[in-house]
C-alpha cells in the first residue's frame, strides 16, 4: 500500500518542520530536539513506484514528485489516507494554533475533508472496497512532528506543510482525472480538484504572512 506522502516529500517536510521550530521565539518554549530532521529508518526506504529518498539538492515540491495511482482502488486509498491526515492535522491546529487565520483554515479543512471522505466512502462501498481510516506511516510521522510544537512555531510549520501536502494531492487528483478507469472516481477527482486548489491558494496566502 502506498502512503499519501512520498519518501522524498516526507523528508522535505521533516526538514521544514524542524526549521520552523528553530525559527520560533524563545517564548514559544519549542523543543527543537523533539522535532528531529528526517532520516529515521522507519521512512528512509524508497517505496516502490515512488520518488527516491531525498538527497542533497532534492528541492522539488511534493507536487512535482507526486505519485500516479497504480489503479483506481489505489487512488481511493491514497485519497482516504490524505483526508484522514488532513482532518487529524486540522484538529491539532484548533488546539495548538494561535493565529486566527490558521484556526479558521483548520476548521475549513475539517469540514471539507469530512465531506470528501463521505463522498469517497459512498463510491467505495458501492464497489465493495473498504477504505483506509487512518493516515499511512509517513503521514503519521508528520503529524507526530507537528505534535511537538505550539503557538507561532506550530502556525508556521502547519501552514507550510499544508502548502506542500496540497500540491501533492492536487497532482494526485489530476492523475486520476487523466489516467483513471472508474468514471465515479474520475468524477470525484474532478469535483475535488477545485476545492483542493482553493485550499492550496489559501494555504499559500496564510503561510506568506507567518
Amino acid at each position: 500500500m502506498k502512503d499519501w506522502l512520498t519518501t522524498a516529500a516526507v523528508g522535505a517536510l521533516f526538514a521544514l518542520v524542524s526549521a520552523c521550530s528553530m525559527m520560533g521565539d524563545e517564548s514559544d518554549n519549542t523543543s527543537t530536539a523533539a522535532a528531529p530532521m528526517y532520516g529515521g529508518s522507519s521512512t528512509g526506504e524508497s517505496m516502490a513506484g515512488m520518488a527516491p529518498a531525498a538527497g542533497p539538492g532534492a528541492g522539488a515540491t511534493m507536487g512535482e514528485q507526486a505519485m500516479a495511482p497504480e489503479s483506481d482502488a489505489m487512488f481511493a486509498q491514497d485519497a482516504a489516507r490524505s483526508d484522514s491526515a488532513e482532518i487529524r492535522m486540522a484538529r491539532m491546529a484548533l488546539q495548538r494554533a494561535t493565529n486566527p487565520q490558521v484556526r479558521q483554515f483548520a476548521q475549513r479543512m475539517i469540514d471539507d475533508h469530512l465531506q470528501s471522505t463521505a463522498k469517497l466512502m459512498a463510491i467505495s462501498q458501492s464497489g465493495g472496497v473498504t477504505l483506509a481510516s487512518a493516515p499511512g506511516p509517513t503521514g503519521q510521522s508528520v503529524i507526530q512532528q507537528l505534535s511537538t510544537m505550539q503557538g507561532a512555531s506550530f502556525d508556521r510549520a502547519y501552514m507550510r506543510v499544508q502548502v506542500q501536502a496540497h500540491q501533492q494531492v492536487e497532482a494526485l487528483l489530476q492523475s486520476e482525472i487523466q489516467n483513471g478507469k472508474d468514471p465515479r472516481l474520475q468524477a470525484f477527482a474532478r469535483q475535488a480538484l477545485p476545492v483542493v486548489q482553493s485550499h492550496l491558494q489559501e494555504a499559500q496566502q496564510i503561510a506568506s504572512t507567518l
